[in-house]
């Protein structure tokens, strides 16, 4: 009879994965540096298709917004991405703090204003707070399970992201031409 899995993470596998990566990094085979590329484009209205490697989504936007509601908004999509990465960073890591996770939830709120794209004074639209709840259930002792979450938020790219101010750049294809964005403008 083999025993029963404890919790909802492999800790004994989840042990073996962080090694390899770290032994990886250690030996020269990787810099520990990645880029996720993401490709979309307008289908119609509001409606967007898009592809993150073997993946296709389709976005909308609700009807107040000129959309049809068909699917979720890009911010949507930006919100739950936030959220699903801080979810896998406490189960990638629970190995390594050896935290046993019964359950793991997030209800993860991005607040932001509107007003500055419609024309009307506001605080821009950049979110202006993110709050984030992590609920977890775990017989693992406290202290363990708070340097888990310590460990997974920093290692969240999302939320990071959110917290520290990332360089973006533009190029601007206009029937065959480049230009470029400079801080918002055409240069």
């Amino acid at each position: 009879m083999m025993p029963a899995k404890k919790g909802l993470v492999d800790l004994e596998r989840g042990r073996s994965v962080i090694e390899a990566m770290r032994l990886k990094i250690k030996n020269g085979d990787w810099d520990g540096r990645a880029t996720i590329r993401a490709t979309a484009r307008l289908v119609d209205e509001a409606r967007i298709e898009g592809r993150v490697g073997k993946f296709h989504f389709t976005a909308d936007e609700p009807p107040e917004r000129g959309g049809k509601d068909a699917a979720p908004s890009p911010l949507q999509f930006f919100v739950i991405g936030a959220a699903f990465c801080m979810v896998s960073q406490v189960a990638q890591f629970s190995p390594e703090f050896d935290v046993v996770l019964d359950e793991v939830k997030i209800d993860l709120r991005a607040e932001f204003d509107s007003s500055d794209k419609y024309g009307f004074p506001g605080a821009g639209t950049a979110f202006q707070k993110a709050t984030v709840k992590l609920s977890i259930a775990s017989p693992s002792p406290i202290d363990r399970v708070r340097a888990l979450i310590k460990h997974a938020e920093k290692g969240c790219h999302a939320v990071q992201s959110l917290r520290n101010p990332v360089p973006v750049s533009y190029d601007f294809d206009l029937n065959g031409e480049t230009l470029k964005l400079e801080q918002g403008q055409l240069a």
